[in-house]
């Protein structure tokens, strides 16, 4: 996962659901890093963030909403 530090609020809400402690809080750029060496991307940052803010590595929102469009065309 990656943080767009344009986007991030810094409200600590993705830091608290990290499940690997892979995520802390940057107090000079009021936002919120990720350890890429941690992150196993579970993705519950990026469903969590209010700002969307959060985003995953080769999953973005619209990547995944192309797939599902994909596969409901298809049903």
């Amino acid at each position: 996962a990656y943080v767009d530090v344009s986007a991030c609020s810094g409200c600590h809400v993705c830091i608290g659901l990290c499940p690997f402690g892979a995520l802390s809080f940057d107090a000079d750029t009021n936002t919120a890093v990720v350890n890429e060496v941690l992150c196993k991307g579970c993705g519950v940052c990026v469903a969590a963030c209010p700002s969307g803010a959060r985003q995953q590595h080769l999953f973005t929102d619209e990547q995944i909403l192309a797939e599902l469009k994909g596969v409901l065309e298809g049903a």
